[in-house]
């Protein structure tokens, strides 16, 4: 038998994340899917009373009443925001809170041993998640193995993600543009449409969309049966596809010509004036900043503008972003021609060297030769800016503390803004004298520029940030938070001194 859960979370109170009118419907499409399928034994569809406490322990009543049983497959579906946060995936329900993110949200790691629990011959993981969180660039690669490395201990998996770590995913008021796609292949194929027939049709629906970029996990061989698709659901869905394109219609102001498709669209776009205006407010929002109390007791806080990108650490690493990912910022890498020295490849790519005595290479050399790579080392802004970036600067005001600064490096399209938030830390070199320790680990940040309000809020999360990245060390040094300790169930916890219960629930 098979088993499905299909999760829809479309409102968001308090939390200041938007409203998601359209995952009610995505969730409507998948399960009409699912349903028509006979060898469902029951299929859990939770889109009403979506708050984390209702949806995680109906999630568990549902897995504990088919443990022991033989399933040939489990299918979950999610559609709604989401986060990638401390190595961990979260799944964002209705009462989600950043201050109390474990409690707001589903873990995937919890989300796997639950599935792992009922030990299906197949697990069919679908995520149209709206936000796919904030990732550090030099993680990116870490992110795709934690991703990858939820595939342990199922015995076969398709893993389908409606954009990759780096980017957002879209819907219009009624439906999701990943979760459409699915829906457009049922309602054009009759027949058996396997799990690589749906990866196909996506891959080539977003072939041309520079903003949104599926991406799939993979461990099974790709005969697999997704679904059988008849003349009835080929109507269900068709008319369920016609039904949300007349209702995104008659939503819109006016007549959905093309004229008014574009001028609706270009209401996004910012003349040089505006994109400028945002960049001004940003530095005056940082600069204006009422900080925490218990900051300004320890610390003298300074914002500066920074002069140029050569003055930013690690700016190469944000240069190699705008290299490896499409984007329509106006930025572009900078890159080095330099000499490399390397060995001399023979014919069939070995190194070429001499050999004095048998075994031993003896290198001279002849044996090198010398190569022209081209290297990145920054990044340059290709419109002229206000400014290159703003350093948010804790200096400490004792003696036995490390002070702290935060980079901001923003760059523009028409559009939008994305902003580079790297913190780091100062360690002594004598008296009055400090340098950076190591490398900044930069994390960025994309908004409509149009929204100032979202641009700001933007700010004020790194700003929070940056100051739990500062005191939190510090309360660990003096014993206020103790070290991670691995807990019974293996995972890491942090003992925290009870006189400090406020601060636990704040940072929680």
């Amino acid at each position: 038998m098979k088993l499905g859960v299909v999760i829809a979370v479309s409102r968001y109170a308090g939390s200041g994340l938007s409203d998601l009118p359209g995952c009610v419907q995505d969730a409507n499409l998948i399960h009409t899917i699912l349903a028509a399928q006979d060898e469902y034994k029951e299929i859990l569809l939770l889109t009403s009373n979506t708050n984390s406490a209702d949806v995680k322990q109906r999630l568990i009543d549902f897995v504990n009443k088919y443990k022991g049983d033989a399933i040939s497959e489990f299918v979950f579906y999610y559609t709604g925001h989401g986060v990638f946060q401390n190595n961990e995936y979260y799944y964002l329900f209705s009462d989600y809170q950043k201050t109390r993110l474990r409690q707001t949200t589903l873990e995937n790691t919890e989300l796997d041993n639950l599935i792992r629990s009922l030990n299906p011959s197949l697990t069919t993981k679908m995520v149209d998640s709206c936000q796919s969180g904030l990732p550090y660039i030099k993680d990116n690669g870490e992110i795709d193995l934690y991703l990858k490395g939820t595939q342990s201990g199922f015995q076969n998996c398709y893993f389908l993600f409606s954009s990759h770590t780096d980017e957002a995913s879209y819907q219009d008021n009624v439906l999701s543009a990943f979760t459409r796609s699915i829906g457009a292949l049922v309602s054009s194929r009759k027949g058996v449409i396997r799990h690589k027939d749906i990866i196909d049709y996506v891959s080539d629906s977003f072939a041309l969309d520079t903003l949104q970029t599926p991406f799939f996990v993979v461990q099974a061989d790709f005969t697999d049966q997704f679904c059988k698709v008849d003349e009835k659901l080929q109507k269900k869905i068709a008319d369920l596809l016609a039904s949300t394109a007349q209702s995104y219609e008659t939503s819109q102001p006016g007549e959905t010509t093309l004229k008014a498709l574009i001028e609706e669209d270009a209401k996004d776009y910012c003349t040089k004036d505006e994109a400028f205006n945002v960049l001004i407010k940003l530095n005056a929002y940082l600069t204006k900043y009422k900080h925490p109390a218990e900051v300004q007791e320890f610390y003298k806080v300074e914002v500066s503008k920074l002069p140029e990108y050569s003055s930013i650490p690690n700016i190469s690493a944000i240069g190699k972003w705008f290299k490896e990912n499409k984007h329509t910022f106006f930025a572009e890498p900078i890159e080095d021609k330099v000499k490399v020295k390397r060995l001399k490849r023979g014919m069939f790519g070995i190194a070429a060297v001499s050999f004095a005595t048998i075994g031993q290479p003896t290198l001279s050399d002849s044996d090198y030769e010398f190569v022209t790579e081209l290297r990145t080392s920054g990044v340059r802004s290709t419109t002229e800016l206000p400014y290159v970036g703003l350093l948010l600067r804790a200096k400490a005001l004792y003696p036995n503390l490390d002070s702290t600064s935060c980079f901001l490096v923003p760059f523009i399209s028409r559009t939008h803004m994305i902003i580079f938030a790297g913190p780091v830390y100062y360690s002594a070199r004598g008296w009055g004298e400090e340098a950076i320790l190591g490398d900044v680990k930069w994390r960025f940040f994309e908004e409509r520029m149009k929204n100032e309000d979202g641009v700001l809020k933007l700010i004020s999360t790194v700003i929070s940030d940056f100051w739990d990245f500062t005191i939190t060390p510090v309360k660990k040094k003096y014993g206020l938070i103790k070290e991670d300790v691995e807990s019974d169930s293996g995972e890491k916890t942090e003992k925290k001194n009870l006189g400090e219960q406020k601060d636990v629930r704040d940072k929680k």
